[in-house]
């Protein structure tokens, strides 16, 4: 009876997920046939950095088809017009030029977002198989970039131990993927109400994570039991991550807790909520 009377140290374990700030899946904007690739999975690149460079042999036929009609065009402009029904001739004729000037524009348009360059300074955490010849279409991701200067890391606390909680607090983020140290972090703010829908798969029971879930229309995954969000702050970001997010355990020193005590509440709490108090 004593020792359920005596205060248990308050460690605190919250499902989390780590993830860059910054991140993004980079696409071809149409269909094409890679010509050059010139960097790697987990190679830094610079912000306008040439990364991949596509091809379209069907596009470079248009361009060169347009060339060839502006050439005959521009022949036909370079007659002096005498007579007003070569005067009227050289106005449609005008006219054509301008309408395959504006469409050489759009193919030229087309041509440079074959060039894939970086948006952002940032590391190439996933890449597809690209070599020179294989063809690529705009479903496919071509590659992923985190940008390294900041993460972020939401954890999930459960009702029992949300009193545990505080502002300032510290621990560890052990990441699911054991080849990452361990992250030292600080606890921020904490939501006042609780979440409805889970918003990351991976922390879910449907795909073998800690949070109990079920099912609902819209794929929503609606926590069994009341959680809250709380911000996670890195106190020294990583340099470098495998992917763009990673999912773990947030491992906090919490307060001391009485286990007598805490079982009350635990007990109590369902009748209170049913109450409305």
């Amino acid at each position: 009876f004593l020792l359920a009377l005596w205060p248990q140290p308050g460690s605190i374990h919250l499902p989390a997920v780590l993830f860059a700030e910054r991140s993004q899946s980079i696409f071809a904007m149409e269909e094409a046939q890679v010509a050059e690739v010139w960097v790697k999975r987990g190679e830094q690149v610079e912000e306008g950095q040439l990364l991949i460079l596509l091809g379209s042999d069907e596009l470079e036929f248009e361009l060169r088809q347009v060339n060839e009609e502006l050439g005959v065009l521009q022949t036909k402009l370079h007659r002096s017009a005498v007579s007003a029904r070569d005067r009227a001739r050289r106005v449609i004729t005008e006219q054509q030029y301008q309408r395959l000037l504006e469409r050489r524009r759009g193919l030229q348009k087309r041509q440079e977002q074959l060039q894939i360059h970086a948006p952002f300074r940032g590391t190439i955490t996933a890449m597809s198989e690209l070599h020179p010849g294989v063809w690529v279409n705009v479903e496919q991701p071509l590659l992923q970039l985190v940008s390294p200067r900041q993460y972020l890391i939401e954890g999930f606390v459960s009702e029992q131990d949300l009193a545990l909680l505080e502002l300032g607090q510290h621990g560890v983020f052990v990441a699911d993927q054991g080849d990452i140290a361990p992250l030292q972090i600080e606890v921020g703010a904490t939501d006042i109400g609780s979440v409805f829908s889970l918003p990351y798969p991976e922390l879910s029971s449907q795909y073998e994570g800690p949070i109990a879930v079920r099912p609902l229309a819209g794929e929503q995954l609606i926590p069994e039991s009341a959680h809250y969000r709380v911000a996670l702050s890195l106190s020294s970001p990583p340099s470098d991550l495998p992917q763009a997010r990673l999912s773990g355990i947030a491992i906090i020193e919490g307060r001391s807790r009485i286990w007598l005590w805490q079982q009350l509440k635990l007990a109590v709490a369902p009748l209170i909520r049913e109450s409305g108090f």
